[in-house]
């Protein structure tokens, strides 16, 4: 019985550490894809920053996002990444489509 005790209390600490959260990266801002049920190949990307204030917004035509799907979800990461590190607002022009035809 003893043993039996000892292996449950071992597996269950075991199962605890696994279970703590992985050293992730803070992300900093969030990002919003916008359509119409009536022109779903027009999608309006909108990026924000913590406080939600829009910080650039994008419009993709002739396409569906897939949005839900990881890879496109990684690539609408890597954009808002760039967008928050970048200070010149000029200078961002077609980021998302850019990364998009990668």
């Amino acid at each position: 019985m003893k043993k039996f005790t000892f292996v449950i209390l071992t597996v269950s600490a075991w199962m605890a550490v696994q279970a703590q959260p992985k050293g992730k990266t803070v992300q900093k801002g969030f990002w919003v894809v916008e359509s119409n049920i009536r022109t779903q190949k027009l999608q309006v990307v909108t990026f924000y920053d913590d406080s939600s204030r829009a910080v650039y917004s994008e419009t993709i035509s002739g396409k569906k996002l897939p949005y839900h799907r990881q890879g496109m979800q990684k690539k609408l990461n890597d954009v808002l990444a760039a967008v928050m590190s970048r200070t010149d607002s000029s200078n961002q022009k077609n980021l998302l489509a850019n990364e998009l035809q990668k």
